[in-house]
């Protein structure tokens, strides 16, 4: 019996200079270091995160932050879950992880879903490409274990199609993201129509994964807690 894994994470928000080289004319939003700040201490200025602006919510109550056990310096835990991160972004030493918990096959996200798929325009279709090339070069040597799930710009959707043909036919990729939202579209939009018809052409599965912590859209105003938001709001939407 294989076991497969289909939702695990990059450390992509530790890298985001790397990741987001982007070409020019987008080269002045490559994310910029600031410091000489490593994996949890990485610290970034850049505008590539499309979901800052809240919705008038007063009753939300936001999340206990996952950061805190990434901190090497609260330690948490005896630390063990922040040794795990390197996993994050080394892909020798999560194949040593999957080893010890028997998995087979893994499917990966990036952590900071929003930067990859829902920055708007031109801008967006180049964000998501250069994720997904990262990715790609990422998993080298473990592609037979380990399956990055393509980015769709869902901020430009009539890239969408264009893009998800050139991760599965050029990369190899196996399966890609679909939105549960943007800032003004549902995943019923005629727009996303398109994607949905590239999608089934090539019998690609796709993965409905929301970021709960952007403070926008309908997964956010139809829940008053993180907790309902999270458990609920990814299968109903």
């Amino acid at each position: 019996m294989a076991i497969i894994d289909l939702d695990s994470h990059l450390r992509d928000g530790w890298l985001l200079d790397e990741i987001y080289r982007l070409p020019e004319p987008f080269a002045k939003y490559t994310p910029q270091r600031i410091g000489d700040g490593q994996y949890f201490y990485s610290k970034f200025e850049h505008q590539l995160s499309p979901m800052e602006d809240p919705v008038a919510n007063a009753n939300f109550k936001k999340p206990i932050t996952h950061q805190i056990f990434y901190n090497p310096e609260a330690n948490r835990r005896g630390n063990e879950v922040m040794r795990w991160q390197q996993g994050g972004y080394d892909m020798e030493y999560r194949m040593k992880d999957n080893a010890r918990e028997n998995i087979d096959y893994q499917l990966i996200f990036p952590t900071s879903i929003d930067i990859a798929s829902q920055n708007p325009g031109a801008l967006g279709a180049a964000v998501s490409r250069a994720y997904n090339d990262w990715a790609y070069k990422l998993v080298a040597g473990y592609r037979d274990k380990l399956s990055p799930v393509a980015m769709m710009p869902a901020g430009c959707p009539d890239q969408m199609p264009n893009e998800l043909r050139r991760c599965v036919k050029e990369l190899g990729f196996k399966s890609a993201h679909l939105v549960s939202y943007t800032k003004d579209k549902q995943m019923d939009d005629p727009s996303f129509m398109p994607f949905y018809e590239a999608a089934q052409e090539l019998d690609i599965p796709l993965f409905c994964h929301p970021s709960t912590l952007g403070d926008v859209g309908t997964l956010i105003n139809r829940q008053t807690h993180f907790f309902p938001m999270h458990i609920l709001g990814r299968p109903l939407n």
